[in-house]
């Protein structure tokens, strides 16, 4: 018969005891903590993610700042080959390109003006722009020059000189057919210097000498010179025209040069002291502010890779930790579950073989150990008592036995008397009758010759004695047998 203890199981009460709690309860302190260590490596690992994408961050503005401060200082320095190039060249397709690397350079101090935030540095391309501004004004002024120079060249020097040449080669001439040989001998003097002048003229626009310009000034003076020679000696009117026509001539073609020389001079200055000035300066400032960036970079990479090292050291740490605080709770609710249960188990198994006298422990734990405890204890209770009721049995049935033997011994004994009271009787009756057959049998011997009829009666008589005689043999015997078996 089982125990019924649902109805007086008492209510379990909150306690802090290891073996009173729960073993869910136990489960989720322990998942708890490994959560609560992920949470932590997590948390860390945002965090230091989060620096670290913050100098990445800061790396990548500088990176862009580097980038944006690289082309400018390209764009820089390729207009300033441009500009060395049109100087040289002085022709359309280098003033275009040089007008064209301007426009990349704005492009550039614009974007570069949006990302700098440093004030420090910010100062610094706000020098740079202001130089830009300088140097852009100037080139623009040099143009103008330029412009200026190849108006007097083109328009006054070159059409003069080739027009007077001509001139004072047709006076010549025709005073050398007239046989005026004074006058063809001034007009090649005046034409000798006037190719000097000319010549020298050509090398100070070539190379911008000082001495050749002074010396194309005095050769246009020794010009002058011999055409008022010339005139004093020309008596025919188509030369003395020429001749008075080259000298005007000349006077224009001097200004000229003059103005070319002082246009020239002024291009050169705007050179030297604008466009020399200012572009060395800009790319000593573009360096020096990229090597600041640089600078900064290589400290935020540093930084950065610090960042990154300290952010896996500690993960490692916290792995570590993690690792060994998982294990430790893993090895405290197995040591506090799985043991107690093992035993339990071992417990379960020694009842089940049906020995009952086996300890069960746990019974003063508060957990569900502790309710499989009671449980198997009603199992013992019951194991124990379906024993006791056995030996009750056992015991019951002895004695129920004991007093079926007592009582078939009884009956056997009793039938035994009855029988042998019976048998007895019989026999003596018996006796009785064999003696009265034997009476009768000598009086039947007497007078067998007599009665023929009281012979075979005697006969019968006799034969039923001897059937009751076998018929108690018989009896006896299984009474015997009864007694035997009892």
């Amino acid at each position: 018969m089982m125990t019924d203890t649902a109805g007086s199981a008492p209510k379990k009460s909150f306690s802090l005891k290891p073996n009173d709690v729960s073993i869910a309860a136990k489960l989720a302190v322990g998942f708890g903590v490994v959560v609560a260590i992920l949470v932590a490596i997590a948390m860390t690992g945002i965090l230091s993610f989060g620096n670290t994408l913050r100098s990445l961050t800061t790396f990548e503005e500088m990176s862009e700042n580097s980038t944006i401060l690289t082309s400018l200082q390209t764009d820089v320095l390729m207009t300033r080959l441009g500009v060395k190039d049109f100087v040289i060249n002085d022709d359309q397709a280098s003033q275009a390109m040089v007008e064209e690397r301007l426009a990349n350079v704005n492009a550039s101090m614009e974007a570069a003006q949006n990302v700098v935030q440093s004030p420090e540095r910010a100062q610094l391309v706000a020098s740079i722009d202001s130089n830009k501004q300088a140097y852009e004004q100037a080139f623009e002024t040099v143009t103008d020059l330029q412009a200026r120079r190849h108006a007097y060249v083109n328009d006054q020097i070159a059409p003069l000189g080739r027009s007077m040449r001509s001139d004072l080669s047709e006076v010549m001439a025709s005073a050398y057919q007239d046989q005026d040989i004074t006058a063809a001998y001034y007009a090649g003097v005046a034409q000798q210097h006037l190719m000097l002048a000319r010549l020298y003229a050509e090398r100070f626009l070539l190379n911008n000498d000082a001495a050749a310009a002074a010396r194309s000034l005095d050769e246009i003076t020794n010009t002058e010179n011999a055409l008022q020679s010339l005139l004093s000696e020309l008596q025919n009117i188509t030369r003395r025209q020429l001749t008075i026509g080259v000298r005007e001539s000349l006077g224009i073609y001097e200004v000229a040069f003059e103005n070319v020389v002082e246009t020239i001079q002024q291009r050169n200055q705007l050179i030297t002291n604008e466009l020399d000035r200012a572009g060395p300066i800009m790319a000593t400032q573009l360096t020096e502010l990229q090597t600041s960036i640089q600078s900064d970079m290589l400290a935020t990479g540093k930084e950065t890779h610090g960042l990154v090292e300290f952010a896996r050291q500690k993960a490692i740490v916290f792995m570590i930790a993690g690792v060994l605080l998982a294990a430790l709770a893993a090895w405290l609710i197995a040591r506090m579950t799985a043991k107690p249960i093992g035993r339990m188990t071992e417990v379960m198994e020694t009842l089940a073989a049906g020995n009952y006298t086996v300890a069960i422990p746990g019974l003063d734990r508060g957990d569900e150990i502790g309710d499989m405890a009671k449980t198997v204890a009603v199992f013992k209770e019951n194991g124990l008592r379906i024993q006791e009721m056995q030996a009750e049995e056992e015991a019951n049935k002895a004695n129920m036995e004991a007093e079926k033997q007592a009582a078939l011994e009884a009956m056997a004994g009793s039938f035994e008397q009855s029988i042998g009271a019976v048998i007895q009787s019989l026999g003596a009756q018996a006796d009785e009758m064999k003696a009265s057959a034997q009476s009768m049998s000598a009086i039947a011997e007497e007078t067998s010759r007599q009665v023929v009829s009281a012979s075979s009666a005697t006969e019968q008589a006799n034969s039923n004695v001897q059937t009751v005689a076998a018929a108690s043999e018989e009896l006896s015997s299984s009474i015997a047998e009864v007694n035997r078996q009892v």
